[in-house]
Parts: structure tokens; C-alpha cells; sequence
């Protein structure tokens, strides 16, 4: 399996979702677990997902300026929301693709 920044991307969003949501739903049901710890690391998580994502769309070369504003502030204000339409949609508006080599 090749590791990229499309697979820790997704991974990071995964794990953080995965994480949060366990933590909440120990945390509402008042169930002896280390809910705080998950919590803790699913907001890590989802930390450095949103600083991968941000950095990837603040050196795009493909879209303008006012693109990349509206993708930070929708991370900085919405990061589940913006980050699950980043993966499903935006990320291929984004990220260079390398032209193919015809061999």
C-alpha cells in the first residue's frame, strides 16, 4: 500500500471522526471509559488534518486567491463539513496532477 497525502488525509479525517464520536457518546451515556483521552486524540486528529488540508490548499497553484480563503475560513469555522467536501469533491480542484509520461 502506498502512503500518501491523499491516504493520511483520509485517514486523519477517519480516526478523528471515529474518535470524537466515541468520546461524545461515552461522555452523554456517563460510562467509566477514558472518554477524555479519545476525545483528546480525535481533536488531535482532526487538528492535524486541518493543517494538512489548509497547507495543501494554501500552495495550490490551480486556484485563485479568494478560492483558497473561502476553503480556510469553511475550515476554521465548519472543519467535519468542509473537510468531508475537501475529500468527496474539492481536493481534485486543488491538488496538481501530474501529467502522465507516455512511454
Amino acid at each position: 500500500m502506498k502512503i500518501n497525502k491523499k491516504t493520511i488525509l483520509i485517514g486523519c479525517y477517519i480516526l478523528s471522526l471515529i474518535l470524537i464520536l466515541t468520546g461524545v457518546i461515552f461522555k452523554i451515556n456517563h460510562w467509566d471509559a477514558p472518554y477524555l483521552s479519545l476525545l483528546e486524540v480525535g481533536l488531535l486528529s482532526s487538528l492535524l488534518f486541518m493543517v494538512l488540508a489548509i497547507a495543501e490548499i494554501v500552495t495550490s497553484k490551480r486556484i485563485d486567491t479568494g478560492e483558497k480563503i473561502l476553503w480556510v475560513m469553511g475550515f476554521l469555522v465548519m472543519s467535519t463539513v468542509a473537510g468531508l467536501i475537501y475529500l468527496l469533491s474539492g481536493r481534485k480542484t486543488v491538488v496538481e496532477q501530474k501529467p502522465k509520461e507516455i512511454s
